[in-house]
């Protein structure tokens, strides 16, 4: 080993070999590292207390533990415990923070341990100051001074070429897929969710246990949503017979098992993907609603006029039984 930093403690034991300052090998890189390391590293068990710099790091279970089946886990990535902010600001509609410590994208914001909250963007304002906004907002008044704030940074995070965030592990074990900074400023993010995807996402089959607490809800809120107008009849009525159901099986299926669905190239374009490669089941519910809530207004339309032509035929029986006896009273007066 080549060590290019000074005054460097090494104390070998049994496990391996124990680093109790910073070292470089083979190339000095981070000075704030504990390791640095240019090219790969291979262990069978890393465990990493400070920073550690490498272009490749490689993890395998060893054979002799592989043989015991102890079932160790490949990769363990432990938290950091919450930390206090020592100066937070709400800035407009509740939605942004400024904060005299540095924060990151994904890191959870805790305030009086009421629901966490979620850093998403992360810009400098005309001031001049770093502007973290936060989903989903504060509610009502901003919140006093005396309110305690603390953060908690993520679990892990990847990041692309581009120093981009592609893959978050929030402290509260919800899952982030793709970067926060193209999503619209007004989207949010469900503080409750186990995983968020900015993008799309592509699934052969998507399974759910069928109860109140597992379902799975596309987010629908007016907050979301611009040029809203009621969908007309006449549309919903075209637009249902432009769906054409059919039966089919997956070419990825081993089993072949049939399904009942719509081909996405053959589906009008309001229900279809901009690729025509998918479709959204949501809306074909809203045509099917609507045309249904229609049909149900013509029934109930049909079910009175036919009410009352029964009570028009029962009262045209009185009136008919009614001159009868009047004709009988006529012709037979001393009847």
């Amino acid at each position: 080993l080549k060590f290019l930093t000074s005054n460097t403690t090494l104390s070998g034991t049994e496990q391996g070999l124990s680093v109790d300052t910073d070292v470089a090998i083979a190339k000095e890189g981070d000075e704030t590292a504990n390791l640095s390391v240019d090219g790969q590293i291979r262990a069978d068990s890393l465990t990493v207390n400070g920073q550690i710099e490498a272009n490749i790091i490689k993890l395998s279970t060893p054979e002799s533990l592989a043989d015991q089946d102890q079932g160790l886990p490949r990769l363990e990535v432990q938290g950091i415990a919450p930390q206090n902010i020592t100066r937070v600001s709400v800035g407009e509609e509740n939605s942004t923070i400024i904060s005299s410590d540095t924060l990151h994208l994904g890191d959870t914001i805790i305030v009086d341990s009421s629901v966490s909250r979620l850093v998403t963007k992360k810009e400098i304002n005309t001031e001049g100051e770093t502007e973290y906004t936060i989903s989903p907002p504060f509610e009502g008044d901003s919140l006093p001074e005396e309110t305690e704030f603390a953060y908690q940074p993520p679990t892990a995070i990847f990041k692309d070429d581009q120093e981009e965030e592609q893959l978050i592990l929030t402290a509260k074990g919800t899952v982030i897929i793709g970067s926060f900074n193209t999503q619209p400023e007004d989207e949010p993010i469900i503080p409750d969710a186990k995983l968020y995807v900015n993008g799309k996402v592509f699934a052969e089959e998507v399974q759910t246990e069928m109860v109140t607490t597992a379902n799975i809800r596309q987010i629908s809120s007016i907050e979301l949503k611009n040029n809203i107008t009621e969908l007309s009849t006449e549309e919903a009525e075209r637009l249902l017979q432009g769906l054409k159901p059919v039966k089919y099986s997956y070419k990825s299926d081993r089993e072949s098992k049939l399904r009942a669905g719509f081909i996405s190239e053959e589906v009008p374009d309001l229900v279809a993907s901009s690729d025509k490669n998918a479709i959204s089941p949501v809306d074909i519910v809203a045509i099917l609603t609507k045309v249904v809530q229609d049909q149900q207004e013509t029934a109930i339309s049909l079910i009175n006029l036919i009410e009352q032509q029964q009570r028009d035929i029962v009262r045209l029986k009185e009136q008919v039984s009614a001159l009868g006896r009047k004709s009988r009273r006529n012709n037979f007066p001393f009847g």
